[in-house]
């Protein structure tokens, strides 16, 4: 799978995806309101702040792969 940047497209509203943030890959949606908000799903918190929610930018997502079968 390829990344695709934020400014080149966004994901469907509610889609699951991986997203890539300055804190790493996390999995989350999109929620939309009067700004971008992103709904996660999985995020490795391990208490020193640097990985709170409000300090992660996405700038790339891709669809999350098929599941096995």
């Amino acid at each position: 799978m390829k990344w695709i940047k934020l400014t080149d497209q966004l994901p469907e509203i509610g889609k699951q995806v991986l997203l890539f943030t300055d804190s790493g890959v996390i999995e989350g949606s999109r929620d939309e309101g009067e700004k971008l908000y992103w709904t996660f799903i999985a995020l490795d918190v391990h208490g020193c702040g640097c990985c709170a929610i409000d300090s992660d930018e996405v700038t790339h997502w891709q669809p999350l792969m098929e599941e096995p079968k």
